[in-house]
């Protein structure tokens, strides 16, 4: 968000940032690891007034701990993905230009860090108001961090949370976690993955995790999908001093 960019009559190059794929649990020979989200940039015809919102991190898989140096995904800036495996395994990070290792103002927060053994259950995603969650007992899976309230869209009236975490998987026998307010979708177990794991499109949510099996790309499982962002817009005209005005 920003509230200093000066705006004029020019054309303005939106760029609205796609939700990062959902991965598949071990993310090894043949599995894919979950995808960093787009960013989503407000580019004005004088560079130093650009605005640029860093895409989430994805998540990690079970040997792959996703989001964070020196392995894993590429570094995320937004909101950091959650852990898989075990508690050694780094969480997301939030203050980094994604795909990169290079800081960046805070965007998010960090994702949770897996549980302990044997099922380790995985961490939630980090959200724009809070960290991701580490599961709160083992085997459940860690709730996906809070969202942020913005005005921007609908008025001082009207808040809409934005970019909440995705919910960790469960381990063996355990419950998943949910999803952080703001379009964070809930984990799940194998089989089938259900619409309530993406994130919800237009609010930058990040997607459940997912326990699998088996599997790789093409079958049921994988991770949910984040929500892809949305750019808000709003600027002042000038007083109007008829006495009817529309």
């Amino acid at each position: 968000t920003s509230t200093t960019v000066p705006v004029s009559v020019a054309t303005y190059t939106i760029t609205v940032g796609a939700g990062g794929a959902g991965g598949f649990a071990d993310a090894g020979p043949g599995q894919v690891a979950a995808g960093n989200g787009g960013h989503s940039i407000f580019t004005s015809p004088n560079a130093p007034d650009t605005v640029r919102s860093e895409g989430g991190g994805g998540g990690g898989a079970y040997w792959d701990p996703g989001g964070s140096p020196p392995g894993g995904n590429a570094s995320p800036g937004g909101s950091g993905g959650g852990s898989g495996n075990a508690p050694t395994r780094a969480p997301g990070d939030g203050s980094r230009v994604a795909g990169t290792s290079t800081p960046a103002p805070p965007q998010g927060n960090p994702g949770g860090s897996a549980g302990n053994g044997p099922d380790w259950a995985g961490g939630g995603g980090g959200g724009a108001g809070s960290a991701g969650n580490a599961p709160p007992t083992n085997p459940n899976g860690g709730p996906g961090g809070d969202g942020l309230a913005n005005v921007y869209a609908y008025g001082p009236s009207n808040p809409v949370t934005y970019a909440g975490g995705g919910g960790g998987c469960n381990g063996l026998g355990g419950s998943t976690g949910t999803g952080g307010p703001g379009g964070g979708g809930d984990g799940y177990g194998p089989g089938t993955i259900p619409t309530n794991s993406h994130g919800t499109p237009a609010t930058g949510g990040g997607g459940g995790g997912a326990r699998q099996d088996t599997g790789g790309p093409g079958s049921s499982g994988g991770g949910g999908k984040g929500g892809g962002g949305i750019v808000v817009v709003r600027y002042q005209i000038a007083e109007l001093t008829a006495t009817a005005k529309a």
